[in-house]
């Protein structure tokens, strides 16, 4: 009888999720961009940023004045239940209260289909990959030098993307299982650029590392989708989503905002990143072994398909 009611559950379980398409990346990767076309194609719901959390760590739903917008939880995907479980449910299947968006009745986002953005769950992409393997994950990869020159032009704009190297230090697991080779370039990042690229090493490499081999998990690499529309087709292939289509998809893109342009400035602007700190962000990135990334704007080199399962290493 428990192991009838075991299987039920499960399957209870993956019907919850069977609509939800989790869209994450670090800020200015993409996330907006690629969550609005996802949703379009597939005429779903969109839930913009539900993982913003309070000094207690408890999820919160919505930005408020006591939330910690630049904080993420840490939450190891070998860990077989998180207190968080509760908040996690309730955001992926669409009962949260918060900012839906294309919703066409009260009902839907909770009986449908959904895409969540979100640039604040990168530290528990592997839980949630392994704790609820019906949930579809797609996560985007930019370019170190797009990502960071794109942040610091936002701040000039009043947009907040502050870093603290205490961020990540008082949570002592991640720093066990991801920091400790680190902790030396962690403490001398002290000015804004540097600290940026930290941010853009620790919120990529953890979820790559993490992510390896889960079937229910895409890496894109934003660089090359931009460069090369054909590959929406590969990601047709994974989200296997019924309203998908390439005609779709196409009419998704052609409304979407235009993407920036590779060195993270807007295509009328010039670049904000000078030769000092472009060196600055290849010498931490280099130290966490993601240089391959540096190169990921050119979808040419090394013969690359757009898409990948999870790796340290565009390809």
């Amino acid at each position: 009888m428990a192991g009838v009611l075991s299987r039920w559950t499960g399957r209870a379980r993956d019907r919850a999720l069977s609509g939800t398409i989790l869209v994450a990346g670090s800020g200015r990767s993409g996330t907006t961009w690629l969550s609005r076309i996802v949703a379009e194609a597939t005429d779903s719901a969109s839930f913009f940023e539900p993982f913003v959390h309070d000094a207690r760590r408890r999820f919160t739903h919505v930005a408020r004045a006591e939330t910690r917008t630049n904080r993420q939880i840490y939450i190891p995907a070998r860990s077989r239940r998180s207190p968080h479980d509760e908040a996690l449910w309730s955001i992926l299947t669409g009962r949260a209260p918060g900012p839906w968006e294309r919703k066409r009745d009260p009902d839907e986002a909770t009986a449908g289909r959904r895409v969540i953005k979100a640039i604040r769950a990168n530290l528990f992409l592997g839980y949630l990959a392994r704790r609820w393997p019906a949930l579809r994950i797609v996560l985007v990869v930019r370019n170190p030098l797009g990502a960071v020159g794109s942040q610091l032009a936002r701040t000039s704009e009043g947009w907040d993307f502050h870093f603290e190297a205490d961020f990540v230090l008082d949570q002592p697991r991640l720093v066990s299982d991801w920091l400790e080779p680190h902790l030396a370039t962690i403490r001398e990042a002290t000015g804004a650029v540097e600290r940026a690229a930290l941010k853009w090493c620790i919120e990529n490499r953890v979820p790559l590392g993490e992510l390896r081999g889960r079937r229910n998990v895409r890496v894109v690499s934003y660089d090359r989708l931009v460069a090369d529309p054909h590959r929406w087709g590969e990601l047709g292939a994974f989200l296997r989503d019924r309203n998908w289509s390439a005609e779709r998809c196409a009419a998704a893109i052609a409304a979407a905002p235009a993407p920036e342009r590779a060195d993270g400035s807007a295509r009328s602007a010039p670049s904000t990143l000078d030769a000092a700190s472009r060196q600055a962000i290849r010498r931490i990135v280099e130290r966490f072994g993601l240089e391959a990334w540096l190169d990921a704007q050119d979808p040419r080199a090394a013969g690359v398909s757009g898409f990948s399962s999870a790796s340290s290493r565009p390809s």
